[in-house]
C-alpha cells in the first residue's frame, strides 16, 4: 500500500491518503507517476501536487502528516517551524524532525536555558526515591525515573517468554508503595 501527501502551492501537506497496491503497484514496483495521474483525476483538491510519503520512514524523511511542510530541495516532509520545541533545537534534514543540539539522554528532560539534557526533578511527595536506569530484574529500561528504593515484591512476566523489557505482564499480589516505612505494602 502506497501512501501518498496532497501539498499545497506553500508546500503544506493538506491531505494524506493511502492507495491499494491494485492501483499503485505495476509489475511489483511502485508506479509513483501511475498513482499521482490517478489521485488527480480525482479531484479530491484543487491546485497543488501529490508526492509519495513513507509510512515507515524509508522515503523522504518522516511520513507526511497534514500540516507538515515538504521541502522539495531535500526531497523530504518535515515538521513545521511552528512546533519546533525550542529555539536551539535544529531541523535533522535526513529524518524531517526537530532535534536538539545535543544527543538526547532516555529520561531526561531538555533544560533550554542550560542547554542540555537534565535530570527531572525527584518528586517531593516521595524523598526516598531514587534514580533508576534498570528494572528489579537488571534489565535496562528504554527510560530512566524516579522509582522507590526497594525492587517491587511481585513478579513480572514477560510476553511471548521475552525478557527484552518491552512488554511486562504483573501477575499475583498486588502492593503500594508506603512512604513512611519505606516499604511495600500489600494491597487489599
Amino acid at each position: 500500500m502506497a501512501h501518498y501527501a496532497h501539498v499545497n502551492s506553500e508546500n503544506i501537506v493538506t491531505f494524506v491518503t493511502a492507495l491499494s497496491n491494485d492501483i499503485a503497484v505495476v509489475d511489483g514496483v511502485d508506479d509513483e507517476p501511475k498513482s499521482i495521474a490517478f489521485l488527480e483525476s480525482l479531484n479530491i483538491v484543487e491546485g497543488g501536487t501529490w508526492v509519495r510519503s513513507s509510512y515507515n520512514n524509508n522515503i523522504r524523511g518522516r511520513h507526511a502528516q497534514e500540516g507538515d511542510v515538504y521541502d522539495s530541495s531535500l526531497d523530504i516532509f518535515k515538521m513545521p517551524d511552528d512546533i519546533k520545541p525550542f529555539p536551539s533545537w535544529v531541523m535533522n534534514e535526513t529524518t524531517g524532525y526537530w532535534e536538539a543540539p545535543v544527543a538526547e539522554t532516555p529520561g531526561y528532560t531538555w533544560n533550554e536555558d542550560a542547554g542540555e539534557w537534565q535530570q527531572p526533578p525527584q518528586p517531593e511527595d516521595f524523598p526516598s526515591f531514587t534514580w533508576q536506569t534498570h528494572w528489579q530484574d537488571g534489565v535496562k529500561r528504554p527510560n530512566g525515573c524516579w522509582s522507590p528504593p526497594v525492587a517491587y515484591p511481585g513478579t513480572w512476566e514477560y510476553e511471548d517468554g521475552d525478557n527484552d523489557g518491552k512488554t511486562r505482564i504483573y501477575t499475583g499480589t498486588t502492593y503500594a508503595w508506603d512512604e513512611a516505612s519505606t516499604s511495600w505494602v500489600e494491597e487489599e
